[in-house]
């Protein structure tokens, strides 16, 4: 999971996951019980091409 304002690349291999029903699988599995508020904006321009930039907040 990356987060704070980060686009979602792999570390290792500069590759950008733009799959998103596997990211909300991800996401989903990290909470049990209520998934806690986030926003998804598709916005132009953003590096490498991203098509969205996700936030949200999380405890765990």
């Amino acid at each position: 999971m990356y987060a704070s304002g980060q686009l979602g690349i792999n570390p290792q291999t500069g590759e950008m996951n733009d799959d998103f029903t596997c990211l909300n699988e991800i996401y989903g599995s990290y909470f049990k019980s209520g998934k806690p508020a986030r926003s998804c904006i598709q916005v132009a321009g953003l590096p490498k091409g991203a098509k969205v930039e996700i936030e949200f907040i999380a405890e765990k």
